[in-house]
């Protein structure tokens, strides 16, 4: 199984700080044979993932976790949703805050899940809520234990999610000059094109080559630094990518899974 940090507040991910940016670890190759995940819109989607008892438990774990997750939100219970955040996530908000995110929507009739894709220690949950205004898609980061590290209504991306996006891609299509010109100067002075190709490199050695970008998800921001979850898939996992950014946009770290090296 592939192993990633605890959860980190952001202020500890910063350069210099507990957790060093573009840090990458050694992780044990995931193998296993594809599974069908439906896509919303009755395609079946190959999905990397291992076929073991444990694997199939967290993924029950996970559907549950995502069940109860759309219940509060169709109940509009703020309460039981702010309980259901994960810590580092939980602290950017409260439950007055998500109260008032759930009225914006004006009354949720029911919800579906579409699709749910483990990653090395989390979840990507595909949803749909239907509301008087019409259906709204919603995805789920959940980690391990189905707590939510971060979620996008409507999937519409923000800025930031772009430059974090564009961060992985550059450095999936050998540009590293060019992923590397999205980091803040500190960061570059930290990280040679050389280094950071490195180890881009060694991770798909662990994971499988590069496919495509799944998406990306805001999952919160504080005084000085914004965290975006890149859902990347390569050949033998769907991952997320945890991309740091500083509130000027720049890319400042990147929370690889351990064990890369």
């Amino acid at each position: 199984m592939l192993h990633r940090r605890p959860a980190l507040p952001l202020s500890l991910l910063l350069l210099g700080g507990v957790v060093t940016p573009l840090c990458l670890g050694a992780r044990p190759v995931v193998a296993g044979l594809g599974s069908l995940e439906g896509n919303g819109d009755g395609a079946p989607t190959l999905v990397a993932e291992v076929a073991s008892p444990q694997r199939k438990q967290t993924k029950q774990k996970l559907r549950k976790a995502a069940e109860r997750i759309l219940l509060a939100i169709q109940q509009s219970d703020a309460r039981a949703l702010y309980g259901y955040l994960a810590e580092p996530v939980r602290r950017f908000t409260t439950p007055a805050a998500m109260q008032e995110r759930l009225a914006s929507l004006g009354g949720v009739r029911s919800t579906r899940i579409e699709s749910l894709v483990l990653g090395a220690d989390d979840g990507t949950v595909e949803a749909e809520l239907v509301t008087p205004r019409g259906t709204r898609p919603l995805t789920l980061i959940l980690d391990g234990e189905g707590k939510i590290l971060g979620w996008e209504l409507d999937r519409s991306q923000i800025p930031v999610e772009d430059t974090a996006v564009k961060f992985i891609e550059d450095l999936a299509a050998g540009r590293v000059l060019t992923a590397r010109s999205l980091m803040s100067a500190a960061m570059q002075e930290e990280m040679l094109p050389a280094a950071l190709q490195e180890r881009w490199q060694g991770l798909q050695k662990l994971t499988g080559p590069f496919q495509r970008v799944r998406g990306s998800v805001f999952a919160g921001r504080d005084e000085t630094q914004q965290l975006v979850l890149v859902t990347t898939q390569f050949g033998q996992l769907t991952d997320n990518l945890f991309v740091i950014l500083n509130l000027q946009g720049q890319v400042i770290g990147v929370d690889f899974p351990l064990d890369a090296f």
